[in-house]
């Protein structure tokens, strides 16, 4: 049976075999600069053909020609103790050059010289059996890669027998973004789940009819077709929850639900919080070593970025700050510990994750490098899948660290100077570009009022509904951060004060119809904004005072308005 490769398989093929195409003239380049040497000594050509079969080793690893990289390595042991060498007038002797030669011709061996481009030849090696199969890799990294969703995806399905407290609630998730439907009979929510699979089926326990038995049995169905379950329910005894947990049911949540919760609920089961993308900078002077790591990553449903000089690696982390940095350790004019270093000088990448690729991981050399702040060296030519665990390892790791220092405790959004720090940063990356930004201060109104009558817990609630909604509505490449008690600063890149105006007060409404309880006291909040654009401004300081001016006259007005800096309303 014929088994028909992915597009990931595929493309790594392409790239392992325009490598192959490159093999003969990499090893013809390494002969003549050995018969140069040979014939007169020059201690830069010496340097030159070390590099080149050390990246020779690294590199045919890396795509699975194991044999090619272990003959290379064998020659590189004759080779290394003639990068001391500096005098001019120095000769090989005959057992050196005997050796040296006989290592090239068994890589002569290996490669044949003559192939011609893009086309197999008997003489090559083949890729061993472990570098080349992918389709296990490929199967679980599309799983992975699929398994984030998207507001605009979500579909939830509500089945209560009730009429006016189902409308409520589908009006408080309507605000958050959520598509649903309320069913009055479990027969017509299971034709609706035939006809079109929701994301999510909350179910109300107290059903007219029926027994718990056949209730839970239904649940279970709705489980075994990949569909999350919530059970609502005014009991909160052990026999229901014990039911619950045998029928494979993702949360059991006591009535009145309280909905800012039951969002936060939701985000986590369909995996909603997972805002942006991992981002990864690989660093290597050959793009076809970079383009092969990057399409393993990329497939992992990460964001990678090549950059082969080194020089150009600054730009990239002060405009986006990539999660992990992964870089080749020898590479020309820079070396990747002295690129490494001059990265930990800066104290904004510090917590940046950095991992090195090298074809000899000597312990020896992991520990110097550890010395210089790199988090691992790695061995070129390790399986794909090992690739992608110790990357996302090492993202998650430095992700939680983060998360204590840069994050606001109560919202998970970026906290004060974090949020003023990206706002700086997209500031001057719209300035170079000439491109438009707009920025949202939100202050909730009356808060204080909230704290006084309902408590701080209460209010404490309010703060992570607005949160949530906003991590709700916005883009993934939009920031938010908690910018003081109650107010939060947004930062929309590429979006202008009128399109952002519109957003800003879609939120304001959905916000206003979320429907808050304390102590059987049912009441609603709102907030006010202001916003500004960023053309003819020279510094983000001055966008922040227009933010809040415009902010301020939002406030005069009476509260649940949005203003916009300079155009007067933006609604």
């Amino acid at each position: 049976m014929t088994v028909e490769k992915s597009s990931f398989e595929l493309h790594l093929e392409k790239l392992k075999g325009e490598y192959k195409a490159q093999l003969p003239a990499k090893l013809e380049a390494i002969a003549n600069d050995w018969q140069a040497l040979c014939g007169q000594w020059q201690p830069d050509t010496m340097v030159i053909l070390h590099r080149n079969l050390h990246s020779l080793i690294g590199t045919s690893g890396t795509f699975g020609f194991s044999d090619v990289s272990k003959t290379a390595r064998v020659l590189e042991v004759f080779l290394k103790p003639l990068l001391n060498e500096k005098d001019p007038t120095f000769k090989p002797d005959l057992s050196l050059i005997h050796s040296v030669n006989s290592s090239i011709n068994a890589l002569k061996a290996l490669i044949s010289p003559d192939m011609n481009p893009g086309k197999s030849n008997k003489n090559i090696v083949q890729l061993d059996e472990t570098a080349a199969d992918f389709s296990d890799l490929d199967k679980q990294l599309t799983q992975t890669k699929n398994s984030g969703l998207v507001a605009q995806d979500i579909l939830i399905y509500y089945l209560d027998s009730e009429t006016t407290a189902p409308e409520l609630l589908l009006q408080n998730l309507l605000s958050y973004g959520f598509k649903s439907k309320h069913f009055r009979s479990m027969d017509k929510l299971v034709a609706a789940v035939q006809h079109k699979q929701p994301s999510l089926i909350i179910l109300d326990l107290m059903i007219p009819s029926g027994s718990l038995e056949d209730f839970f049995d239904a649940a279970r169905t709705f489980v075994e077709r990949g569909i999350k379950v919530f059970v609502f329910s005014g009991k909160d005894d052990f026999t229901s929850r014990l039911h619950s947990v045998r029928a494979g049911i993702h949360s059991y949540v006591t009535k009145p639900a309280d909905i800012p919760s039951l969002v936060g609920m939701i985000r986590n089961h369909l995996n909603l919080n997972i805002n942006k993308p991992t981002h990864i900078l690989i660093v290597d002077d050959q793009i076809s070593i970079a383009e092969f790591y990057a399409t393993i990553l990329e497939q992992a449903g990460m964001k990678v970025t090549i950059e082969t000089n080194p020089y150009g690696v600054l730009p990239i982390l002060q405009s986006s700050m990539p999660d992990l940095l992964l870089l080749d350790l020898n590479m020309p004019d820079v070396n990747g510990d002295e690129l490494a270093a001059v990265v930990r000088q800066q104290e904004q990448f510090q917590t940046i994750p950095i991992l090195f690729l090298s074809a000899n991981a000597h312990p020896d050399k992991k520990t110097d490098l550890l010395e210089i702040g790199s988090d691992d060296l790695l061995s070129k030519g390790m399986p794909p899948e090992e690739l992608v665990r110790h990357v996302r390892s090492r993202v998650d790791r430095a992700k939680i660290l983060t998360a204590m220092m840069y994050q606001d405790s109560l919202t998970g959004l970026l906290n004060h100077a974090q949020i003023q720090l990206a706002a700086e940063r997209v500031f001057m990356q719209c300035k170079r570009k000439d491109t438009t930004f707009t920025i949202a201060m939100i202050d909730i109104d009356k808060f204080k009022s909230v704290n006084d009558t309902y408590g701080h817990l209460t209010g404490d609630r309010v703060i992570k509904a607005l949160a949530q909604l906003l991590q709700q509505r916005l883009r993934v490449t939009d920031y938010i951060g908690r910018f003081g008690g109650e107010e939060f600063l947004l930062i929309m890149p590429d979006m202008n004060i009128h399109d952002a105006g519109n957003l800003i007060n879609s939120l304001r409404k959905a916000f206003s119809l979320i429907n808050f309880k304390s102590d059987n006291l049912s009441f609603n909040v709102s907030f006010s904004a202001g916003i500004a654009e960023n053309t003819g401004m020279n510094a983000f300081i001055d966008q922040i005072k227009f933010a809040d001016e415009a902010l301020y006259r939002a406030k005069e007005r009476g509260r649940n308005v949005v203003c916009a800096s300079m155009t007067g309303d933006a609604t």
